[in-house]
């Protein structure tokens, strides 16, 4: 047998190939620069399936390796950013209002919420059992397909519960909204100190207008 260095037309000038195999191999030119080589390596056979040799394919796949890593990289960013925010829900949606990804946070309230299981590809609206809120819900994705980015707080009465939505519209390559992205952040202690402060002012507010003492406010 021999073994022989061979390009990609290598079926059609030899014939049949069986047990193709690749490694990836990192080599080092003269320069020192560093190179990702990909080699397949197979066996020749003839119309007979008689063994003729052995042949090697290399290629050299740097660009492409590099690439995979920068995506890696950028992969591990976006999955610390989107399951490490502790405080902050994440989901995204297509044009038929039907999950494309989400956080842990989402899972948790989904199930905490509604009793449910999401998965990619159900229908976040068919999941929504109060009706008010579903038809809030199905505005508010509607505006932001059509091109809206939206702001606004919701109450879950459920659960007593206050959230900030932060929607905006996602956008495919050329240009055309293909879905929709939400960061809600549980803004109920917030919303309960304002409601405080608010009470106490009104307390204030009637014990100063009611009162025929003379009231005097000091700084200290």
């Amino acid at each position: 047998t021999t073994q022989i260095n061979i390009d990609r037309n290598l079926r059609a000038t030899f014939g049949n190939l069986s047990n193709l195999t690749k490694n990836l191999i990192l080599q080092k030119k003269k320069n020192g620069e560093q190179v990702f080589i990909e080699r397949n390596e197979f066996v020749l056979n003839d119309e007979n399936k008689k063994l003729t040799g052995y042949g090697t394919v290399n290629r050299d796949v740097t660009n492409k390796v590099k690439v995979e890593q920068e995506l890696i990289k950028q992969y591990s960013i976006l999955d610390a950013i989107f399951n490490n925010s502790h405080h902050i829900i994440i989901f995204l949606l297509d044009k038929n209002y039907c999950y494309l990804t989400f956080n842990r946070n989402h899972i948790e309230e989904m199930k905490k919420v509604y009793g449910v299981d999401i998965k990619i590809g159900m229908n976040m609206l068919d999941l929504i059992t109060n009706p008010e809120l579903k038809l809030k819900a199905k505005e508010s994705y509607d505006r932001v397909l059509a091109g809206e980015s939206i702001v606004e707080i919701q109450f879950q009465p459920e659960l007593n519960i206050y959230y900030e939505f932060h929607w905006n519209s996602v956008k495919g390559e050329k240009t055309d909204i293909s879905g929709l992205s939400c960061f809600v952040t549980n803004i109920t202690d917030r919303k309960q100190a304002e409601e405080t402060l608010r009470k106490s002012e009104e307390k204030f507010k009637s014990i100063y207008e009611g009162s025929n003492d003379a009231i005097i406010l000091l700084n200290e």
